[in-house]
């Protein structure tokens, strides 16, 4: 019985040692990417203050409000190359809503900003109703970049790497550097 539960307490501690809570950039700095690491963007557009969202993948994340820049709404950080979705959002310490279909997920390519959507969430705090949607809102994201992070941006392409298609940051650099696409 005394094994079992030391077994058990130990998973726990490796499981919980796989979550990361993430440093978000604040500085428009190229620090570098350690290799087959990429730099993720993704947008919050909420109608109340959320306590936690959960990325799960080749490496978890939590992301919390203090993550998220208040002016724009927006979270960048290095992560790990790889596969991912957005597995739950905890609205408080008591209520949360999983996200279990495969709406949710997205990629981070190494070298380059990837960003993956706004993660649109409205909820009802009483009737514990959400409406969750991950919305391609790639020219606000472009413009956030631009006014936060314009020697990042000179230094790493932009990729959108969300639901569905979009060549929008391809078609945007076409025209920044006066040619087409």
């Amino acid at each position: 019985m005394i094994r079992t539960i030391g077994i058990v307490v130990v998973a726990a501690l490796m499981l919980s040692g796989c979550v990361s809570k993430v440093t978000s950039i604040q500085q428009d700095l190229d620090s570098g990417l350690e290799k087959g690491e990429g730099y993720l963007l993704i947008g919050v557009d909420t109608n109340q203050q959320l306590d936690e969202i959960h990325i799960s993948g080749w490496r978890s994340f939590i992301l919390t409000e203090s993550d998220l820049d208040k002016e724009q709404n927006y979270i960048l950080f290095k992560a790990p190359a790889g596969e991912y979705r957005v597995r739950k959002v905890d609205i408080n310490y008591f209520f949360g809503f999983r996200l279990n279909d495969d709406n949710w997920g997205f990629s981070v390519k190494p070298g380059v900003i990837s960003y993956v959507g706004d993660l649109k969430v409205r909820t009802n705090r009483w009737s514990l109703i959400g409406e969750f949607e991950l919305v391609n809102e790639s020219s606000q994201a472009l413009e956030y970049l631009e006014e936060k992070f314009p020697h990042l941006l000179s230094s790493r392409r932009v990729e959108y790497f969300g639901p569905g298609e979009d060549d929008f940051f391809r078609l945007a650099e076409g025209l920044q550097g006066g040619g087409e696409s």
